[in-house]
């Protein structure tokens, strides 16, 4: 299955043109098939690149989309689209593209989803393990076409340097 973004660009608001807020939910589809979407007021300040390396690197380069949808996964805010297939066969549609959250509300304001029944699906929060976020993340470079030398660069800074920053995201939003 052919993975991507669905909606770019996105839709987002800034007052300081370094912090970013979604106004859209914005969509990502994996290779897998997993479809998780950014909702709107997900907010991102770009890839999390040492501002020494800015003139070589900056935040908001091509990799921008995949940078936002990490800091979604590792702030918690990120959603996956959970179906419970009936007993049967029978497949099922999914609804179209919704997150739990409104543009007027705050992805802070999200709590656990209630359970699914069987036959239906929702968006649930994804609740990834760091190890995911930052594989979700060299996926989205890739299908982006961030070259391998950029993307293995950002990929090993988050693997290597990303653990406090992820404690810290999750401590915010369990």
């Amino acid at each position: 299955m052919q993975g991507g973004f669905q909606n770019l660009p996105f839709q987002v608001s800034s007052v300081d043109g370094r912090n970013f807020v979604l106004l859209a939910d914005a969509f990502y589809t994996s290779a897998d098939g997993a479809r998780y979407c950014l909702p709107a007021g997900a907010a991102s300040d770009g890839a999390s690149t040492p501002p020494e390396v800015w003139p070589l690197m900056p935040p908001f380069g091509k990799y921008w989309p995949a940078a936002y949808l990490h800091d979604a996964a590792y702030r918690n805010t990120l959603r996956v689209y959970a179906h419970c297939p009936r007993p049967s066969s029978a497949a099922l549609a999914p609804p179209a593209p919704q997150c739990l959250v409104s543009p007027r509300q705050p992805a802070s304001a999200l709590r656990a989803p209630s359970p699914t029944p069987v036959g239906e699906g929702r968006w649930v929060r994804a609740a990834l393990a760091k190890a995911k976020c930052d594989a979700l993340l060299l996926e989205a470079m890739e299908a982006l076409g961030v070259g391998v030398v950029e993307r293995r660069m950002i990929y090993e800074g988050v693997v290597i340097g990303g653990t406090a920053s992820f404690d810290q995201d999750r401590a915010a939003n369990p």
